[in-house]
């Protein structure tokens, strides 16, 4: 596939010079091929410009090239150009415009030389056989398609076609593929891996395609969720349930310090000051819990009744609680934020 073949323009005398030094220089170069037909000043300009392109000797450099080349053929409608347009697609992987415009090269200009018509023909039948057909369908106008392939070695090449405004059809090749289309305040993208010869086909529907993460989650769905409420009544009733508790524990503790020390006279052994330092910790534990299952639960059906429609676009409530225990006692605090 790596062909350099140059085909120019330049006139008259000039040009059997121009090709003569070009070529005699340059054996492993691209080679000029001259054509006799007038063209203007501006089309020769960018023509020139692309050959320089290719010919830069810190490395050639298709993708401008191609530009220029494109400006030089839309300005003379050369077909001599075309051959140079072509070779720059297939550099870039544009395939599809790399066969036609080989196509037309063969067919237009009837003086090629047998070697550089065979290349020719070669490279057509390989990036034929090889292609992947990738047909793809928007619903947006001006939308921008970017294919970016991502080869087992080197850097991501990527192509951009559009705008496009209903349907585009490109020849890829073989390899991982990512297929993103662009327009305005919407984007989408398609994955893929494509064989050889395959034809493959992906619809862009981007008037209701999410324009940021997460927005294909609907705001509805989210903010008028009861869950949030109904978890926090739940850990409000379980404080209350677990406060039932503790209080039955601490009035045990209790009752057994008044039953085993009457009028504060303990048996000898009995660590008084242990058990009604226990009893006091469960009496405090019990009334934490009491207190702030009480407020958890009432925050919760709050959140439940006055919570917004999802229309209304305002954040929703929240609420959180925490308790922690240390040699001094135990606490919880309970924290709620509403609209």
């Amino acid at each position: 596939m790596a062909r350099s073949a140059l085909p120019g323009f330049p006139n008259g005398w000039a040009a059997i010079v121009l090709c003569a030094l070009t070529t005699a220089g340059a054996s492993l170069a691209p080679r000029i091929a001259c054509a006799d037909e007038e063209i203007s000043e501006e089309a020769r300009k960018h023509f020139k410009a692309g050959v320089a392109f290719l010919q830069d000797p810190d490395g050639e450099r298709p993708e401008e090239a191609y530009t220029e080349f494109k400006l030089a053929y839309a300005l003379s409608k050369s077909p001599k150009v075309l051959g140079n347009l072509a070779l720059c697609a297939m550099k870039l992987e544009r395939d599809g415009e790399a066969i036609d415009a080989y196509k037309r090269y063969a067919m237009e200009v009837s003086d090629i030389d047998d070697d550089e018509r065979r290349q020719v023909n070669s490279d057509i039948a390989m990036l034929t056989a090889s292609a992947v057909r990738v047909t793809i369908t928007v619903d947006s106008p001006q939308t921008r398609i970017v294919d970016t392939r991502a080869p087992v070695r080197g850097a991501p090449i990527t192509n951009v076609y559009g705008p496009v405004g209903d349907k585009l059809e490109i020849l890829i090749r073989l390899g991982h593929h990512r297929l993103q289309a662009k327009a305005a305040g919407a984007d989408a993208q398609w994955d893929f891996d494509a064989a050889g010869g395959e034809q493959m086909s992906h619809d862009f529907h981007l008037r209701s395609a999410p324009t940021s993460p997460g927005a294909d989650r609907p705001a509805e769905s989210t903010r008028s969720s009861k869950v949030g409420p109904i978890v926090t009544m739940g850990i409000g009733g379980a404080m209350l349930l677990t406060s039932a508790v503790t209080g039955l524990v601490a009035l045990g503790k209790v009752n057994d310090l008044v039953h085993t020390c009457p009028h504060d006279e303990c048996p000898a052994g009995f660590d008084y000051a242990g058990a009604r330092t226990s009893a006091r910790t469960f009496i405090g534990l019990t009334d934490i819990l009491l207190l702030g299952g009480a407020l958890v639960t009432a925050g919760g059906a709050a959140w439940f009744f006055l919570q917004r429609d999802a229309s209304t676009a305002a954040p929703s409530p929240g609420a959180s609680t925490s308790a922690s225990c240390t040699r001094d006692g135990c606490g919880a605090t309970w924290r709620y934020d509403f609209q």
